[in-house]
């Protein structure tokens, strides 16, 4: 089992580009990336982040003299778990899930009665049951791009097409959107995230040529753009995760485990949070460990809210409230999926393995 180190990992990041921008962070920085910052006479700072791309998938599809590998400064862990809702939350306020409280995909929310996925205000298993505007209102969060121009400071960020906000419908545009954004004369920081990667790889695998014809499509696109970004300008590229190809286990093919069921599970199908009905305890983890005991780890609630394995610093008040009776950590290539959600995925990622954990930390500057 492998979890994340929140002393070495990237809220250190974070940290370091808050610094840069002249905000404060809770965490020390990473001494690599500041010194890196530190050596130029930088105006701005552009974040990069695609989706997936982390240091396992980079290894297996990019040759070691290609543009993303020369340029790696290092390599880290995202948070816990390591996916998107986690991980890209985590980097832009600068602090952990734990504080946060954004864990995973979707999130038992008690006042609704219902797993919601976080980014799309929308239940996981109800058809049709939207809640517009209830995640932001019921967890609210400040970005770094937030803070800045609180002060008045110029930051933006942009988007693929799913957003309202800067939307793109390609990397490229995408590129130039932030190239645009750092043309501006007060611009300090603009954040840019693309998903294109991500969704191939759940939809396809990671292993598959297409993967790396696009991610080195990416990264081609990515060093032709380049050359037409400012001058004084520093350019990081990070993912939010790994991804690893999954097999699957349907959870409502064992009615043992069905039964101990108080509701539905939540998170992620490879960090799955479990409600119990009171009483039903010992027998769920007998039958959980006998069935899938070499696949996942099996913490209580308990453990889990004595462990840092969201992590540091002081929980958010709804924590509890999104960890379940039970956490089940994947170790191996397996997932959990409930009443087949899921279980058309060929590739995953959301456990605790060094392949998800690992992110690379890429920067650039003319």
């Amino acid at each position: 089992m492998r979890l994340a180190d929140y002393s070495h990992g990237m809220l250190q990041i974070s940290a370091s580009i808050r610094h840069f921008t002249g905000l404060k962070s809770e965490y020390e920085e990473d001494r690599e990336l500041s010194e890196w910052l530190n050596r130029g006479s930088y105006r701005s700072v552009a974040v990069i982040l695609i989706d997936g791309m982390g240091k396992n998938i980079m290894d297996m599809h990019l040759e070691k003299n290609s543009f993303f590998m020369s340029h790696k400064l290092k390599d880290t862990d995202t948070v816990y778990p390591p996916t998107t809702a986690a991980a890209t939350t985590a980097f832009l306020t600068g602090k952990s899930p734990k504080e946060t409280g954004w864990l995973g995909w979707n999130q038992y929310f008690k006042e609704k009665d219902d797993q919601i996925i976080l980014f799309r205000d929308m239940s996981q298993y109800k058809e049709g049951a939207v809640y517009p505007g209830f995640v932001k209102k019921a967890l609210p969060i400040k970005m770094i791009y937030d803070e800045l121009n609180e002060r008045e400071e110029c930051a933006d960020s942009v988007w693929p097409s799913f957003s309202i906000h800067n939307p793109c419908s390609s990397y490229p545009e995408l590129l130039n959107k932030v190239k645009d954004c750092l043309e501006k004369p007060n611009n300090r920081f603009v954040y840019a995230y693309w998903d294109m990667l991500d969704d191939h790889m759940h939809r396809n695998g990671t292993a598959v040529s297409s993967t790396k014809e696009l991610l080195r499509e990416i990264e081609k696109q990515t060093q032709s753009a380049l050359k037409s970004f400012p001058e004084d300008t520093a350019v990081i590229f990070i993912a939010d995760h790994g991804h690893i190809d999954v097999r699957h286990y349907e959870l409502s093919d064992n009615e043992k485990l069905m039964e101990c069921l108080d509701k539905a599970p939540a998170l992620e199908g490879r960090t799955i949070a479990f409600y119990l009905k009171k009483g039903k305890e010992k027998i769920f983890d007998e039958e959980f460990k006998r069935v899938l005991g070499n696949d996942f780890v099996l913490w209580t609630h308990q453990q889990v809210k004595e462990s840092d394995l969201f992590g540091l610093h002081e929980a958010h008040p709804r924590f509890e409230e999104f960890i379940g009776d039970r956490l089940a950590l994947a170790v191996n290539d397996i997932q959990i999926d409930y009443c087949h959600k899921g279980s058309q995925l060929k590739g995953n990622h959301a456990g605790a393995t060094e392949a998800e954990l690992r992110i690379p930390v890429i920067v650039w500057h003319k």
